[in-house]
């Protein structure tokens, strides 16, 4: 049963590997960005594919805005458990010439899931400021949206 997760990694994947900027995606065809999507969902490769195609796809300011949108709505996707330490969360956000590839630190999708969105906010903000004023302008346009709504 594919993870409710899987098409956003997909997309990260595909916005990661349109970069110009060089990332562990760049040199993959589309259809090859699809077979690691595809491999990444039953096999123990998910977490580091994750980790990466968060972290590169982060990197491409052309994308921003739709990178913050997935990241959204994966934060929703997961669920919230008792929190571990934001230095491991603050990993997937470094961006990917700062650490190799094999030197990130990859966590497991378990530990991912236990922090709330506003452990991953924090841990956006100790690796890129400017970044994370927009996914809190993001998020606030959307509660405000939504609390409009609510009213109407």
């Amino acid at each position: 049963m594919p993870r409710p997760e899987a098409q956003i990694i997909q997309h990260l994947i595909l916005i990661a590997h349109t970069r110009s900027a060089r990332t562990p995606f760049n040199n993959l065809t589309p259809n090859a960005s699809y077979n690691l999507y595809k491999k990444s969902l039953s096999s123990s490769s998910y977490d580091r594919i994750l980790a990466l195609a968060v972290s590169s796809a982060l990197q491409s300011r052309k994308y921003t805005e739709t990178v913050i949108a997935y990241l959204q709505e994966l934060l929703d996707a997961l669920p919230v458990r008792e929190r571990l330490q934001r230095e491991n969360l603050a990993a997937i956000f470094r961006p990917v010439s700062e650490t190799s590839a094999s030197s990130v630190r990859i966590l497991r999708v378990d530990e991912i899931s236990v922090f709330s969105k506003q452990d991953v906010l924090d841990a956006l903000r100790s690796v890129d400021e400017a970044l994370w004023r927009a996914v809190c302008r993001r998020l606030q346009l959307v509660e405000v949206a939504e609390e409009m709504q609510r009213t109407v």
